[in-house]
């Protein structure tokens, strides 16, 4: 990732060279900060938001540091910085978005340098902004890896940066209404059950409403099907309520557990302790994902993407309900929220046959910005995973460009994806995720773990 990253930074027309005062800082030194922070930091967030965000609040400056660790090092040299001069603050609410502070070292500051940055984004990580206050009180942004200087800059740097949020829409839509009552409805009373068997009755109970709802569904009684799957899951949401210190998700297995642990860094910065994930009794985001399908199927695009929403929420590593959401945001034609969301899958994907049709999806969003070269790389890439599909995508590409593509080699492919900032195949956080939770199941000789890792292993491609 850093190799030659800073032989572009030698003719940069930002760099003014003839202000860089060599008794402040050398040129390696100038040269290292702008590279991590107008190019390494700005271009990670926009391709790994969840990772790099979460990481930043959770380790601080010690994640920070690593960047200007591994660019020295590549030249034999100790970075001159601490992580104790990365100053982390704690995340605050703006105008519907979220927004991180962090001072950067006071050492070797000059002028195009960063006295401080800000990550703006929504709870979803679907919406984000990399914003640096340079030497000059200078402003700059980057929104979707395009970059722009902030022209009307108030006395205020929070104002500046509201009334950035305002325009950018980093927030968090509201569609519709349809959650209300289920979400906000009466609080259940019942205790939540904690006999193993008990739990165990209301689990299978619980999926097999879910197996009735959808016989309903084949038997178009459509009406009926929705109404019970309201009624369980109206029930179900008003019996879990998250704290300071306990939220509750659906995950299916222990590896959507740990995965969802290493990407999210579940934390309470205001008490300085991490977050106790709690498992519903049930896989409630799995109804959600259920009821929200059912929308999506009637094209009632801003119903489901409600309801979705409500299901990541449950389940922030579930690959379908993601695939479901940019589904929806296909249907309402909001390519940016679209590709946000394929770049969330990515982070969680596994199985070939998902990581095929996230290089499909990205494939689309390429011929939508008619970049049509790209969008053939990908759709070969993902016939290298799953020939799904394969055939009817090339054919729809080669229409739209009225052109003929010859087959790339891997090597090929994996270059344009590269250049694209798009992995080959997993995620190296997903595969080392595999590795732990395999290595755990193995000094406990957890047969069915065991087995959960093998079957996770086969389908990586390690070729990386």
């Amino acid at each position: 990732m850093f190799k030659d990253i800073l032989s572009k930074f030698k003719k940069s027309p930002k760099v003014d060279e003839d202000n860089i005062k060599e008794e402040k800082t050398t040129e390696l030194d100038y040269k290292i900060r702008y590279a991590v922070e107008h190019d390494i930091l700005p271009n990670r967030i926009n391709y790994e938001p969840i990772y790099i965000i979460t990481s930043i609040i959770a380790e601080k400056g010690t994640f920070l540091n690593r960047y200007y660790h591994t660019l020295y090092a590549q030249h034999k040299m100790q970075s001159p910085y601490s992580f104790l001069e990365f100053l982390v603050y704690a995340p605050l609410e703006l105008a519907g978005a979220i927004v991180l502070r962090i001072d950067m070292p006071k050492k070797n500051l000059e002028k195009n340098l960063c006295e401080r940055i800000y990550l703006v984004y929504n709870k979803n990580y679907t919406k984000h902004l990399y914003i640096t206050v340079e030497c000059g009180n200078k402003m700059c942004m980057w929104a979707d890896g395009e970059f722009e200087e902030i022209n009307v800059i108030t006395d205020n740097e929070l104002e500046t940066i509201e009334s950035i949020i305002i325009e950018e829409e980093i927030f968090e839509e509201k569609y519709t209404d349809v959650l209300d009552g289920l979400v906000s409805g009466e609080k259940v009373t019942e205790q939540l059950l904690t006999d193993n068997e008990e739990i165990l009755k209301h689990s299978q109970s619980f999926l097999q409403t879910l197996i009735k709802v959808q016989g309903l569904k084949q038997e178009n009684k459509r009406d009926e099907a929705t109404r019970l799957l309201k009624d369980i899951i109206k029930k179900e949401t008003a019996k879990y309520e998250d704290t300071d210190l306990v939220e509750y998700k659906s995950f299916r297995n222990s590896f959507e557990m740990l995965l969802y642990a290493n990407l999210y860094h579940p934390y309470n910065f205001q008490k300085q302790e991490k977050k106790q994930i709690a498992l519903t009794q049930v896989d409630l985001s799995g109804a959600y994902f259920m009821y929200g399908g059912m929308m999506l199927e009637q094209k009632q695009y801003d119903k489901a993407l409600d309801i979705l929403w409500k299901g990541y929420e449950l389940n922030p590593v579930n690959v379908s309900i993601m695939f479901a959401i940019a589904d929806a945001y296909k249907g309402k034609n909001y390519l940016k929220s679209y590709i946000s969301v394929i770049r969330k899958a990515h982070s969680c994907a596994v199985k070939k046959a998902d990581i095929s049709r996230i290089y499909r999806n990205y494939a689309y969003y390429y011929t939508q910005i008619k970049d049509y070269d790209s969008a053939f790389s990908l759709i070969y890439a993902a016939k290298y995973f799953d020939a799904q599909g394969f055939s009817t995508a090339l054919r729809e590409i080669e229409h739209l460009s009225q052109k003929t593509f010859d087959e790339p080699t891997i090597e090929e492919l994996k270059k344009t994806l590269n250049d694209l900032n798009i992995s080959w195949g997993a995620k190296e956080l997903t595969v080392s995720v595999i590795s732990l939770l395999d290595k755990e199941f193995m000094h406990s000789q957890n047969q069915q773990g065991i087995k959960m890792c093998a079957e996770l292993k086969k389908e990586i491609s390690f070729e990386n």
